[in-house]
């Protein structure tokens, strides 16, 4: 059968979508941090902002493996400095020092995530100076909150649950025209047999607290 939609979590979709922004938008002054610097004295090549925002959860190895091929005898101090001297301004002060009170690239706290995964470079696309999510990313997102009824026993069981969502908003009308007012939950507590496996009306608490309010 072809599959729907049961349930979309707007609320996830939004704040994960948004959050991609957020990042686009950290990439965006990253990279401009970064081109002020090379003006200077190259340091690193502007392709890899994301690997420096990223610097502490997993970036340095892009890092490291962009300047050992440019630089095979590279050595692991000489990849630290250089990383460093574009996050931290100390370092960047000691070895640059003509790049004084530049600010320097901010880099997250937290791993970048966002569909259940880490994120990569290659979830952002850079055209005319600006950072934005993927089609893609962006699509993966929606998908990852998104579940789907994809089997005839689901179709069954979701229209059970529509049967019942009827039912139970019945009674809450036929509450309200009486003056009665509980929410659902309380009045499925209230009138089903406590204790019991399967649901069971309580027909004699029913009786006594809620029939005669219905003459």
């Amino acid at each position: 059968m072809e599959k729907k939609v049961f349930y979309k979590d707007v609320d996830s979709i939004k704040s994960e979508t948004e959050g991609a922004n957020r990042i686009a938008k950290l990439l965006e002054e990253n990279r401009k941090r970064l081109v002020r610097m090379n003006k200077v004295q190259f340091i690193l090549d502007e392709s890899l902002v994301f690997e420096l925002t990223t610097y502490r959860h997993g970036g340095m190895r892009g890092i490291k493996e962009h300047i050992r091929r440019m630089n095979p005898v590279a050595g692991e101090e000489d990849i630290d400095r250089v990383a460093r001297s574009t996050t931290e301004p100390h370092v960047r002060d000691e070895h640059y020092p003509d790049m004084k009170e530049m600010p320097v690239i901010e880099t997250v706290r937290h791993p970048l995530q966002a569909a259940g995964r880490k994120l990569r470079g290659e979830d952002f696309t850079f055209s005319k100076g600006k950072y934005k999510p993927t089609k893609e990313l962006l699509s993966e997102i929606e998908e990852y909150h998104t579940r789907y009824i994809e089997t005839a026993r689901q179709a069954e069981y979701a229209a059970a649950l529509e049967d019942l969502k009827e039912a139970i908003t019945k009674v809450e009308k036929i509450h309200k025209e009486k003056g009665i007012y509980f929410t659902a939950w309380n009045f499925v507590q209230q009138t089903s047999v406590i204790g019991s496996e399967t649901f069971e009306l309580d027909r004699p608490f029913i009786a006594e607290h809620y029939l005669p309010l219905m003459k």
